[in-house]
Order: structure tokens, then sequence, then C-alpha cells
């Protein structure tokens, strides 16, 4: 716990961790405000799910494009300027509902805006982490915040709840408006170089034109970062179909309703926090290539036996192991993206690899729905768990095959 109190004894770090945090919150109570206004508005459930694919989808294409712009400019003015806008934005959904101007297409509009907005955070965070902390303190950093996150996803939403039943959605929205320009005023206060590494001076020899093609090229020639952004989304496509098959499944396997269904999300967003500390804290020193085939195996195996659970006790108990094992994969992907990326290059890479991979839940999201209509929810789960496997399997036999090994971790390029 001593390493713990010297990272939080780095005011610039828990600045950006404490502000990070907030915005994380913010983004869950925007989820629930936005559902109650779109219900009262219109009383119509499918509408929520199209408003927030807005939000989603350009993340997905915009990454890439985001993660150039943060290696080309100020990474800290961008990060302030996405929390500014985004509050901004999220505070005019309130304005034009006073307004009696409130509209579906209106509201996709900002939530489309939102949503290219938010992947300068979400690239830029793991940009900005390794050059706050000694690289030492790097993984427990990384770990405090998918923890902090995890906290987020489990409290964010009955917050919201909370919010909405009392102060109504659209005050919520103006609470949610300020936990990002919380973290714009944090982040105001954290010196700019603090953002870079020391001898990266932001200069480029290449032509406007190259950086569009460096990220791709560098994930081409860095076959254990290649293999690793393909078998994470492989492995969000056979983790999303839980999404729509869960609440169906609580239902009809289960015989509960709602509330034990967010029990079993809940669980499972505990497991995945203890599983990330005790990552952290036994500072776990393994092959990253073959971490991830590990975790993929068994996420697929205890998904399996989560399908099979025909109790509630054996559900929490496997739900619970499931989410323990998925916990380390971010932390394990992300140290290991951040120690052997130039940091000049952070940006470009990682939105590359960002708008790869995020593809995967969307996609299994729609694949996983349309086998629960067709099929069953707990046929669809063990499907999902099974596929998983197979992708394990798959991505070892391809790290043998082609001789993949991982970097030593020291910053190296190509």
């Amino acid at each position: 716990m001593s390493e713990y109190q010297e990272l939080l004894k780095n005011k610039d770090f828990v600045k950006f961790w404490i502000g990070g945090t907030v915005s994380k919150l913010g983004d869950q109570l925007n989820v629930v405000a936005i559902s109650w206004l779109i219900l009262e508005a219109t009383g119509s459930a499918s509408f929520i799910g199209i408003a927030l694919s807005a939000f989603a989808v350009p993340m997905i294409v915009t990454s890439f494009f985001m993660g150039i712009l943060l290696d080309r400019f100020s990474r800290k003015y961008l990060l302030i300027l996405d929390n500014i806008a985004r509050g901004i934005l999220y505070s005019s959904i309130t304005i034009i509902y006073w307004l009696e101007l409130f509209s579906l297409p209106a509201l996709m509009i900002i939530m489309f805006m939102a949503g290219i907005l938010s992947t300068i955070s979400r690239v830029g965070s793991a940009t900005v982490i390794p050059n706050l902390v000694p690289d030492e303190q790097l993984e427990k950093a990384n770990g405090l915040s998918q923890i902090t996150w995890q906290l987020a996803y489990l409290s964010g939403p009955a917050l919201g709840g909370v919010l909405t039943s009392i102060i109504g959605p659209s005050y919520t929205l103006i609470v949610d408006s300020l936990t990002f320009w919380i973290f714009s005023g944090l982040m105001l206060t954290i010196p700019a170089y603090k953002y870079y590494e020391k001898d990266n001076q932001q200069e480029d020899e290449h032509k406007s034109s190259d950086w569009f093609q460096e990220g791709f090229r560098f994930l081409i020639k860095r076959k254990d970062l290649l293999i690793i952004t393909i078998a994470t989304t492989m492995f969000y496509f056979t983790y999303a179909p839980m999404e729509p098959a869960l609440p169906l499944f609580t239902q009809v396997e289960l015989n509960q309703g709602a509330s034990i269904y967010g029990v079993i999300k809940s669980v499972m967003s505990v497991g995945m926090i203890v599983g990330t500390l005790i990552w952290g804290y036994f500072k776990i020193k393994a092959n990253p290539l073959f971490t991830v085939s590990v975790i993929i195996l068994l996420w697929g195996i205890t998904n399996m036996a989560f399908a099979y659970s025909n109790t509630i006790f054996l559900a929490f108990i496997t739900i619970f192991f499931a989410g323990f094992v998925f916990g380390p994969y971010n932390l394990v992907v992300t140290t290991y993206k951040q120690r052997t990326i130039e940091d000049r290059k952070h940006g470009r890479v990682f939105g590359v690899m960002n708008s790869v991979s995020a593809a995967g839940l969307p996609l299994g999201q729609v694949a996983g729905g349309f086998l629960v209509d067709a099929t069953t929810a707990q046929f669809t789960l063990f499907a999902a768990g099974l596929l998983s496997v197979l992708v394990a399997i798959l991505v070892v036999f391809s790290i043998n095959a082609f001789h993949i090994k991982p970097m030593t971790t020291d910053k190296k390029t190509l």
C-alpha cells in the first residue's frame, strides 16, 4: 500500500485522476438523464437506443483523427477544450428542453458532436498518464484509473437515477456539465510540459499527409501491437452479446426482475475492480501477449458457466469470476502500449488501435441481439463464451505461427 501512498503524493497525477473520475461519473449521469428526457418527451424506449448510438458511433471513426491532433497540438488544451465543449453541449440539451424546442433530431446532433469530442479524452488520457508518473508507478496509476472508471460505472447510474427523481433530468444534465468543467479546471492547473515526455518537442519531419498513414504503418510493422488490436476487437465482439442477452436471461432463466439484473451487473463490476486491484498489488509480471490470451480464454469459460447457472447464487459466483478475469485486461494492454510506443506517437497509434477495436462492441451487440431473438439468451451467452475460447486459441496459434514476441518495455519504436 505504501506504493499507492507514494503515487497519491503526486499532485499532478491526483488532479488528473480525480478530474477524470468526476468526468466519467458525469458520462453515466447523462445516460440516465437523457434516457428520461426522451421518455418524457416521446414515450418511446426505442428512441433511447437511437440517441445513445449517435454518441457511440463517432468514436469508431474519429479516434484516429483525434489521436493525430493529440500528437500535433497541445494535449493539455485539447483535453480542456473537449471537456468544456461537452459541458456546453449537455447544458444546451437542458436549454432547448426548457424552451420547449426539444426534438430527437436536435438531440442526436448534440450527442453526435459530444461523441466526436469524447474521443479526445478517451485517447488523450492514456497518452498523458505515463508522463505524470515515474515508469515504476505506471501500472498502479493505470490500475487506479481503471478502478475508478468501474466505480463510476457502478455508482453513476444509481446517482443519476436519484438526481433525476429529485431535481429532474434537465437539472441533472446541468450537474453533468459541471463534472466536465471541474475536470477542465483541474487540468488547467497542471503545467503544459507535464503532458509530454521531457525529450518530446512535438516536432516531426513528415508531411501532414504522412501523419494519417503513420499510425497504420506503425501498427502493421509492430506485429505484437497488431495481434493485440485484433485480439481486443474480437474480444469486445464476444463480450458484447451479454448486453442484449443478460436482461432476458435474468427474466427467463433466473425468473427474476430488473433489480436482480442490476445486482448481477454490479457483481460483475466488483469482480473487475478486485481483479484489477490484485493484479496491480502483486505486480504480476507476465508475457502480455500470453496474458491477453489467458484472459480471453478464462472469460469464455466463465461466461459459458454463467449461461448454465440455474440459481441466483451460482449466477453471482460465476459473473463475479467473469469480471475478476476481465478486470486486468485493459490495464495490461494500456500499460504495454504506453511503455513500448514513443510518446510523440502515442496519439496516432493509440487512436488507430482504439478505432479498430471500438468496432467490436457495437457489432457484437447487434449480432447478439439477433441471436437472442433467433434462439435464446442462454444459448447466446454460451455461444459467446465458446467463441471467446476459440478467439484465445486463435491468438495463441497466431503468436506461435508468426513467431510474435512482446517488445521489451523501454519505449522502443520502429
